[in-house]
């Protein structure tokens, strides 16, 4: 699987599932010259283990040789009326892991994804490099694919 691609499908996921997001960047930027809100998506860790059923645990995968990808995806909102940041993010965080479980493939974006996903919101506030401030959310999503092994 190309990394580059399955990158930028997240974040088109992202955007799909959170029509609200107004920009999106397949890498961490050091300014946001987007307006907010937007999903930052970033490429963790990456891994090969056979079988991976601690990690997809519903896709039957004994005895086949699994990549995994961790990603984090940085949700930034606008932060001038904190109480309705809180709410907006809390909204999109219910819109995301909805879609993680109802879309086995991610709307045909990925192979396979897992279906533990992880909602972080603290630290509350961010500030970039360029003086942007915001309030942040960060989910951490795993995603598969399956290799074939080369003797």
């Amino acid at each position: 699987m190309d990394t580059n691609a399955l990158t930028t499908a997240l974040v088109e996921w992202a955007q799909e599932t959170v029509p609200e997001l107004a920009a999106g960047y397949a890498y961490a930027p050091a300014a946001k010259p987007e307006p907010m809100p937007d999903v930052v998506v970033t490429l963790v860790r990456t891994f090969v283990q056979m079988g991976g059923e601690e990690v997809f645990p519903i896709w039957q995968l004994q005895q086949r040789l699994v990549e995994g990808y961790e990603y984090a995806l940085s949700f930034t909102v606008d932060n001038q009326d904190p109480s309705l940041a809180a709410e907006q993010l809390r909204g999109f965080r219910d819109a995301l892991l909805l879609a993680v479980l109802m879309q086995p493939t991610l709307d045909d974006r990925v192979p396979f994804r897992s279906p533990f996903a992880s909602f972080d919101f603290d630290p509350a506030f961010v500030e970039y490099e360029d003086g942007t401030t915001g309030r942040e959310m960060t989910m951490s999503l795993t995603v598969g694919d399956l290799l074939e092994e080369v003797a």
